[in-house]
């Protein structure tokens, strides 16, 4: 993922193609005026969202959660390009909550993996496996429900209410 933030970070300083990037970003993760309002489960519900999603989409045998990584880590990239202070930024705006958010993304990939082998096993390869596939889908909806709703439960709050206070503080506008 640091990898990632990186390169996405890099492309774009090298091409100069930041207004390019804001528009796509405002187009893809919204606005900061999404965060403006009274309630933080607007935003956790978009997270939350993406994640079963991605889940859901594990009943497809081809292995979308590796885009599902890619494309989160590629946004913070992004989001670090548009400041003139990245590091600060990052450790303002994107650590206090991605320290839950990230583990919760990693998190859904692995189950979102766990249906996608169990899948490709037992209907493409026709291998007898241990499971069921309702056990698969029970566990995967235990595992959504036990970890990643509480970590992205909290780093929606801890998104919406914190950070935009250490952004203003330590990044200014």
């Amino acid at each position: 993922m640091v990898a990632t933030w990186i390169i996405s970070f890099a492309i774009v300083k090298l091409t100069g193609s930041t207004e390019a990037i804001r528009s796509f970003l405002k187009a893809s993760i919204g606005s900061e005026n999404t965060l403006k309002g009274g309630s933080f489960l607007p935003l956790f519900m978009h997270n939350f969202t993406g994640s079963v999603m991605i889940i859901i989409l594990g009943l497809i045998p081809i292995p979308l959660y590796y885009a599902f990584i890619v494309y989160n880590a590629a946004t913070v990239g992004l989001v670090l390009t548009l400041t003139a202070h990245p590091i600060a930024m990052f450790m303002a705006g994107i650590l206090p909550h991605g320290i839950l958010e990230i583990p919760a993304q990693i998190i859904s990939a692995a189950i979102s993996a766990k249906v996608v082998w169990f899948v490709f096993d037992k209907y493409i390869r026709h291998r007898d496996r241990p499971e069921t596939f309702g056990l698969i889908i029970k566990n995967a909806v235990i595992d959504t429900l036990v970890f990643v709703l509480p970590l992205l439960f909290v780093a929606a709050i801890i998104e919406f209410s914190i950070t935009p206070g250490l952004i203003h503080t330590f990044v200014g506008k």
